[in-house]
């Protein structure tokens, strides 16, 4: 009988951590991503780099909702 093999692997865990952010314009970023004017959802990974970007800063979830009439 062939010997099972034990998985000793932890599953990686997977965060969907997302950040709202606001940029004053148009931004394309090669290691990060795109920006538009307005707010962007962005990883909470991308958001540390975009937020060192002097048109970008971080929204409140109170002002996003304010911004798309809820």
């Amino acid at each position: 009988m062939p010997k099972e093999k034990l998985v000793t692997e932890k599953p990686v865990k997977k965060t969907n951590d997302k950040v709202a952010i606001h940029s004053e314009k148009n931004l394309f970023w090669n290691e990060v991503g795109s920006l538009t004017i307005g707010y962007n959802i962005v990883s909470a990974e991308n958001s540390e780099r975009w937020l060192q970007h002097k048109s970008v800063r971080l929204a409140t979830p109170e002002e996003v909702a304010k911004a798309y009439g809820k």
